[in-house]
């Protein structure tokens, strides 16, 4: 999974920080090794430098166990630093990965500046398509207490959101919307098939 041995050390730290910093279900160590793959293959198929898309997938989201999801892009640009130079980055790099952190979430609405950080914004957004961002999402709402039809709901509300936000999809690189287009479908399918499945027990939902 790691192009070098600082990768992997760098890793290793996030791991153990997020093991002392419990950050949120949707945010946890799982997604970050799924964003470390989307970021590989990102960059392979763009020529991105994955020397700066792989440390920026695994510290993407640092900054979510004190800061919560609002802001945590700005806030994990700044907490990333001391992370990547106990592991050997130069200055010209961490300066490099902390950009790409902090222009990848949805909160805001530019354009990534650089390829490396178009490819870590798409990499974070594709696992957040597919199966995985179903079970991943309905995993979420259910711990927050939601039943599954408001859940579903929700989704496909937040679903029309990035599309109205993005102009159809919430992809930079080529790559990116070919693969995120067929996973945005997956999961709009499926809320739909589900939400169907779930029109029997709406006078029972209703009693509730």
């Amino acid at each position: 999974m790691f192009d070098e041995p600082r990768q992997k050390m760098l890793f290793e730290k996030v791991k153990k920080y997020f093991e002392v910093n419990k950050p949120d279900c949707l945010h946890n160590i799982d997604h970050i090794i799924r964003v470390v793959f989307w970021a590989k293959l990102l960059s392979q198929k763009e020529n991105a430098d994955s020397s700066i898309t792989i440390p920026a997938a695994i510290l993407h989201d640092i900054a979510i166990p004190k800061y919560g999801d609002a802001n945590h892009a700005k806030k994990g640009a700044e907490m990333c630093r001391p992370f990547l130079k106990e592991c050997g980055y130069s200055e010209e790099e961490i300066e490099k990965i902390a950009e790409a952190i902090s222009m990848h979430s949805v909160d805001d609405p530019r354009k990534p500046e650089t390829l490396e950080a178009c490819v870590l914004f798409d990499a974070d957004k594709l696992d957040a398509t597919g199966p995985a961002a179903l079970y991943r999402w309905l995993a979420a709402y259910a711990k927050a207490g939601l039943m599954q039809h408001e859940a579903l709901q929700i989704m496909l509300g937040e679903i029309q959101k990035l599309k109205k936000n993005y102009c159809g999809m919430p992809f930079f690189t080529r790559t990116g919307k070919q693969i995120g287009k067929e996973r945005f479908k997956y999961l709009e399918e499926k809320c739909r098939e589900i939400l169907k499945d779930l029109e029997r027990f709406k006078e029972a939902y209703k009693e509730l």
